[in-house]
């Protein structure tokens, strides 16, 4: 089910060498399947509520110097936590 969806969706957006942010902590999954793409996976910064932090997340994706972020993974809730992303933060 999901699980291959997402592989399916990895393998058509990134190439080798592209950036895809996971925030910690992530499905042990997501992380396999990118590493089967060669991807660089970048782990996100969160809060102390274990949010996603957007302003690293904007500034990340602004920075020519680094690999080009090409897919960003949210879970919502979150797993393993369970942290619920409010609405307005989507």
């Amino acid at each position: 089910g999901s699980n291959q969806a997402y592989m399916n969706l990895a393998i058509a957006l990134l190439d080798e060498g592209d950036g895809a942010v996971l925030f910690a902590p992530y499905y042990f999954n997501h992380a396999m399947a990118l590493q089967m793409t060669s991807a660089e996976i970048v782990i996100g910064k969160v809060d102390s509520e274990l949010l996603p932090d957007l302003s690293w997340l904007e500034q990340r994706l602004k920075d020519t110097s680094k690999p080009k972020i090409k897919m960003v993974t949210l879970v919502n809730p979150g797993n393993p936590t369970g942290v619920m992303i409010p609405p307005a933060m989507l």
